[in-house]
C-alpha cells in the first residue's frame, strides 16, 4: 500500500493496546540537504517518535514531537509506516498539521498479525527530518475495550465505532458488501435490498410509491436484510447528527479518497467516496459520496429520499430525486 505526501490520513483514535512496541537501533535520520553551515535557517527540523500504543488487528496510535523546527516553517509533520525498515513519506503515511509541538495520529488499514516499522517525521524547506524508528506486531484478532483504544466491538459479525454523538448511536466500520474501510462495498436503490446489473426506474421497487421511513424494516432496509441483528440504515436526523457533530476531513486512505469522520470523542470513521450507479454505469466514484438515509422525502410524485452527499469541500444531507440510483450504505445500529 503505497501512498506519497499528498496522501496523509488525519489524526484520530484507534483500538485497543496490542503487542508492545519496541525502539529499534535506527536512531533520528534527516533526508535533504543540510550542509551543516548557515545558523537555524540552514537546518532540518528535529523530530521524536512516540512509543506505538493501542494496537489492534488493523490499527494502532503512534505520534510524535516537533522540538525544533530548524529555524524554517514546519509545512507538514505527522507519521509513515511500513513493513520494511526505515519508512518514509513514500510509504503509507499520515498529516498531522503542522509547526513545531507533539502531536498524536492513527495508523489504519494494517494486516492482522503483522510486523510494522514506523517513523515520526517533519518537513521545513530543508527536507523531510525523521524520528527514531519504532516497531510494533499488529493483533492477530480485533477485540474491544482498552486503554486510549476506541471504544469498538461487534454486532452480528460486523464492526462499530462508538463516535461520541448525542444519541449514542453506534455507526459501522464499513459499508454494506464492504471487508475495508475503503471499500466501496454494494449499490442499493432506495427501499431495495439486493444488488442490481442495472438502475433505472423500470426495475424500481419504491419509485413511486409512497412510503413511511424504512429505518429497520428488513423488506426495505438494506442493512437489516443483509447484516440482520439491530443494524439498520440511518435517518434523515441520524446523519444530520453525525454532519453536524463531526469533524470532516478529506483525505485518501489505501488509494481511496474520501471523508474522515471524527467525532466528538476522538474516535473516527472513514466514508469512500464511492459515487453513485445509474442504468449500468457509476459515476463521481472517487469524487463524491452518496450514502442512502432510510427517511423518504413527501413529494406528489414519490420518487425522493435523504441522501448524505460529500466531495472534497462539502458535505451536507438534502434530498435525491429519483429511487432508482444505486447509493451505499453505511449502517447503524443503537
Amino acid at each position: 500500500m503505497k501512498k506519497t505526501l499528498k496522501r496523509f490520513a488525519m489524526l484520530s483514535v484507534a483500538m485497543i493496546v496490542g503487542f508492545a512496541s519496541c525502539e529499534d537501533d535506527f536512531g533520528p535520520e534527516h533526508n535533504g540537504d543540510n550542509n551543516g553551515g548557515g545558523g537555524a535557517t540552514e537546518e532540518l527540523a528535529t523530530v521524536t517518535t512516540n512509543n506505538v500504543t493501542s494496537i489492534t488487528a488493523n490499527s494502532a496510535i503512534c505520534g510524535g514531537n516537533v522540538t525544533s523546527d530548524g529555524g524554517n516553517t514546519i509545512t507538514a509533520r505527522g507519521i509513515c509506516w511500513s513493513t520494511s525498515q526505515k519508512p518514509t513519506t513514500e510509504d503509507d503515511a499520515t498529516y498531522s498539521g503542522t509547526g513545531i509541538g507533539s502531536f498524536t495520529a492513527n495508523i489504519t488499514g494494517l494486516e492482522a498479525g503483522t510486523t510494522y516499522h514506523v517513523r515520526a517525521y517533519a518537513v521545513n524547506s530543508k527536507g523531510t527530518a525523521y524520528g527514531t524508528q519504532k516497531t510494533f506486531t499488529t493483533t492477530t484478532t480485533g477485540g474491544g475495550g482498552g486503554s486510549g483504544g476506541s471504544t469498538t466491538t461487534t454486532i452480528n459479525g460486523h464492526e462499530w465505532v462508538d463516535l461520541g454523538l448525542p444519541s449514542g448511536l453506534k455507526w459501522a466500520t464499513c459499508n454494506i458488501g464492504a471487508s475495508q474501510p475503503h471499500d466501496y462495498g454494494n449499490y442499493y436503490a432506495w427501499g431495495e435490498t439486493t444488488t442490481k446489473t442495472e438502475y433505472i426506474n423500470e426495475n424500481s421497487v419504491t419509485q413511486g410509491q409512497s412510503m413511511n421511513d424504512i429505518s429497520g424494516n428488513a423488506t426495505y432496509d438494506a442493512a437489516r436484510a443483509n447484516w440482520g441483528s439491530t443494524w439498520r440504515i440511518s435517518t434523515k436526523t441520524e446523519m444530520e447528527e453525525l454532519v453536524d457533530n463531526c469533524t470532516w476531513t478529506w483525505i485518501t486512505q489505501s488509494n481511496i479518497n474520501g471523508m474522515r469522520v471524527t467525532g466528538p470523542n476522538g474516535n473516527s470513521i472513514f466514508l469512500p467516496a464511492a459515487g453513485i450507479c445509474g442504468g449500468t454505469s457509476r459515476y463521481y466514484v472517487g469524487g463524491n459520496g452518496y450514502y442512502c438515509t432510510s427517511t423518504p422525502y413527501q413529494s406528489n410524485y414519490n420518487n425522493y429520499f435523504f441522501q448524505l452527499n460529500f466531495y472534497i469541500d462539502y458535505h451536507g444531507v438534502g434530498k435525491r430525486e429519483g429511487r432508482s440510483y444505486g447509493l451505499t450504505v453505511r449502517p447503524v445500529s443503537d
